[in-house]
């Protein structure tokens, strides 16, 4: 930015919501005909971005010049950056401000830094920012500093005089503004200022129905009533299809556990531990709606692995001269696995000859399968699993005694299946390789961190600290995607050593953690558990939720088509849902509709239409998502809309793009199934649906995964599910045609 720039609340939102890319943002050529509703004013080295309906005691939000500040080369990410100075301003503007957790905001008086992009776009960066610069209403975001600019606030003294010369110049600015706007031909008002914010329109807005804690009360169904009032005595294990309301009861029982000790004068501490940063703000946000206090100091909500960053650093194990392979668990997991599948690869082409003719046929079909197969991908995710859960997990490290510890350990059902002497020496030829290859980068993985962790909390140091710093409950969203090494680690995190910790975990069965990780097909994998972790958490108790919340019965219906063709996942008897008691509370709706086009291309042409019209008719609060199946096809079809349409898409291709549909008011979404859970949609379009028929690899797999993205796609759904199939793809998938014969769905 070389000019200093002028927002304030009302224009920046509309830039956000009307920027034709992410890109944009760095030119922030607004329209200079006023059909944003915004004008662009320069005077001096400012340009003052003013809406139509600005006053002259608007909030403003000043962005000094950052010449000469480090330079962010991630698509789209300036963009999360203004967004996050957006956030920041409406926080001023509505008070308390409380960011997400993710952010590491820090605060000295009025002054402020945080962290100035998501997760895994750009690494530490960090705004400081000042609240209120001469008693004003502002927010001026001063510096942005890099890792290795070490700016204390206590110590930093922000430029005023700059700030007073910027800001003289506003009401020539406003007026020049509102003089060109009277010239313009008039346009329909929009609503200004704050009452335009409507954050979280697809997130945890749906799930709240902001709607505070106590209105929630009367609503709740009985199971979920039993499980928010139940005494925190034992730990608790809350299962439910998606859509039946597990995160909500979960928020809500975290919030009357606190009022509880608050009213009984007791200090609590409560964790919310979460997979990764994207649903720990998602949660965070939603305690903020339905919290009835003004604020919860004692309820913490991060990812599991930032606790363990957080911990390790304050010890000094964790150095700055290493990286984190990812910023949380599900981006870290899915980091390690394409890391490995590089080194089984190079070793297939190397040095496997000499392992080949002293391992099982079963184990030599595996490693030679081809690159990207199912076999191929089951054993890297395989061997992931055994190095963090059998090698980290017995402090075994690459070295001379590693194969003298290795090869003699006693193998058991849930490890991966190891025959013979030869398959394990391969399998640790893969770790040694593997763990050179960090090194050599000064990367950690994310199961080496909560290794190091697990056994950090082991120690007398913990200990000591643990009556003071360990949690009185702990609260786990999706404890599915935790590994048991994760899981053992939360037990060590309560205060007491004496007692069994109390833990309160939601879980859908239907969710395998190697298909969201992975990315890549996996065949069935073991499960990776000794269950100790289990054992661990001593008399646990068992809450089914049966009552669907957020979709109609019509689309309840499909979804227990698709869950009573699941193949037995044999994953034990915490896994297992009655679907059939199932119900659903929502009004009555259309049949999901199948429609069967001749090519994918005329498929996705078809689809862009459909959502065209569709879009013109909904009201303006409906969001409308096009869920592809096949992750590979979203280039054909985000081609297609953007050709054929004049729609506003929002492209979902990571879990930190999720941030951005803040401001897609009436936009649509468009994005692969893995990255939708856990959101919303009014209307729901599924498509490039890879039928298993026709796919030369493991078809008992194949088949499990269409049905769990089936699954994840139209349970986003709300009123209303189209289900598009092509010839080319190879027709109509089993599991719809089932369908349409038992009058689940209809056809177009």
């Amino acid at each position: 930015m070389k000019n200093h720039y002028v927002f304030t609340l009302a224009s920046l939102q509309k830039c956000l919501e009307l920027a034709p890319s992410g890109e944009w943002f760095r030119t922030l050529d607004v329209p200079s005909d006023g059909r944003w509703g915004v004008l662009a004013v320069g005077i001096e080295d400012c340009t003052f971005v003013i809406h139509r309906d600005d006053r002259k005691d608007s909030r403003r939000i000043v962005v000094i010049s950052q010449d000469g500040a480090p330079s962010e080369s991630a698509p789209g990410a300036i963009r999360s950056m203004f967004e996050r100075i957006h956030r920041v301003a409406i926080g001023v503007a509505n008070p308390p401000l409380r960011l997400p957790p993710g952010w590491s905001e820090f605060r000295e008086g009025n002054l402020l830094a945080f962290f100035a992009y998501p997760h895994g776009v750009v690494r530490g960066l960090r705004w400081i920012a000042e609240i209120g610069p001469d008693r004003s209403g502002d927010v001026c975001f001063w510096k942005l500093t890099a890792p290795d600019d070490v700016v204390r606030l206590r110590e930093y003294r922000p430029p005023h005089e700059l700030y007073r010369r910027i800001v003289s110049h506003w009401e020539s600015a406003l007026a020049d503004a509102m003089r060109r706007f009277s010239q313009l031909p008039p346009r329909a008002q929009t609503v200004a200022l704050e009452a335009a914010i409507d954050l979280d329109a697809t997130t945890f807005g749906p799930v709240t129905k902001y709607r505070a804690y106590s209105a929630w009360l009367s609503d709740l169904t009985p199971k979920q009533r039993e499980f928010v009032e139940s005494p925190p005595d034992r730990s608790v294990k809350l299962k439910g299809p998606a859509g039946s309301g597990k995160t909500l009861a979960l928020e809500l029982k975290a919030l009357r556990e606190l009022y509880r000790a608050r009213h009984d004068d007791r200090d609590i501490r409560i964790l919310f531990a979460t997979h990764s940063w994207a649903l720990a703000e998602q949660i965070d946000a939603a305690l903020h709606v339905l919290d009835d206090t003004g604020g919860f100091s004692e309820i913490d909500v991060y990812p599991l692995l930032e606790i363990a960053r957080s911990n390790l650093t304050m010890e000094r194990r964790l150095g700055p001269e290493f990286e984190l392979l990812g910023e949380d668990s599900l981006s870290g997991r899915r980091l390690q696995l394409r890391r490995l599948d590089g080194v089984v690869d190079h070793l297939v082409k190397s040095d496997w000859l000499t392992y080949r003719r002293q391992v099982s046929s079963q184990f030599r079909l595996r490693v030679e399968a081809e690159r990207g197969s199912v076999e191929r991908n089951s054993l890297v995710w395989d061997l992931m699993v055994e190095f963090s859960s059998v090698l980290s997990a017995h402090g075994i490290l690459p070295g001379v005694n590693a194969e003298r510890r290795y090869l003699p350990l006693q193998r058991t059902p849930w490890m991966m299946p190891l025959e013979t002497d030869a398959e394990k020496r391969f399998a640790l030829q893969v770790y040694t390789q593997y763990i050179a290859d960090l090194k050599k980068d000064r990367l950690l993985t994310s199961d080496q961190l909560i290794n190091d962790f697990l056994n950090y909390l082991e120690t007398f140091t913990w200990n000591i600290r643990r009556e003071q710093e360990g949690y009185d409950l702990i609260f786990v969203d999706e404890l599915h995607l935790f590994s048991e090494q994760e899981r053992l680690t939360l037990h060590y995190l309560t205060r007491s050593a004496s007692e069994y910790p109390k833990m309160f975990m939601a879980l859908d069965p239907r969710q395998a953690p190697s298909e969201v990780y992975g990315e890549f097909p996996v065949t069935a994998v073991a499960r990776g558990e000794s269950g100790q972790a289990d054992l661990d958490l001593g008399a646990v108790s068992s809450v089914v939720l049966s009552t669907i919340h957020r979709f109609t019965p019509e689309i309840l219906a499909l979804v227990r088509h698709i869950h009573q063709r699941y193949p037995a996942l044999n994953l034990g008897p915490d896994w297992e849902l009655d679907i059939d008691s199932v119900q659903s509370e929502a009004a009555h709706g259309d049949k999901p509709l199948l429609i069967l086009h001749p090519t994918r291309a005329e498929e996705a042409s078809i689809v862009a239409q459909r959502v065209q019209d569709l879009y013109g008719s909904v009201k303006p609060d409906c969001r409308i998502a096009v869920i592809v199946v096949d992750p590979l096809q979203l280039p054909a079809y985000q081609k297609e809309f953007e050709e054929r349409t004049k729609l506003r898409l929002q492209i979902i291709q990571g879990p930190d793009d999720v941030e951005g549909l803040r401001y897609s008011k009436k936009s649509v979404v468009l994005g692969p199934a893995e990255y939708l859970a856990g959101l919303q949609f009014d209307y729901v379009v599924v498509a490039a649906i890879p039928n298993e028929s026709v796919s030369v690899a493991n078809l008992g797999y194949q088949r499990r995964r269409l049905l769990t993205l089936l699954y994840l796609g139209v349970s986003r759904a709300t009123r209303h599910v189209e289900i598009h199939a092509n010839d080319q793809h190879g027709g109509v998938p089993e599991i719809l045609e089932t369908a349409l014969a038992s009058g689940v769905i209809q056809r177009a």
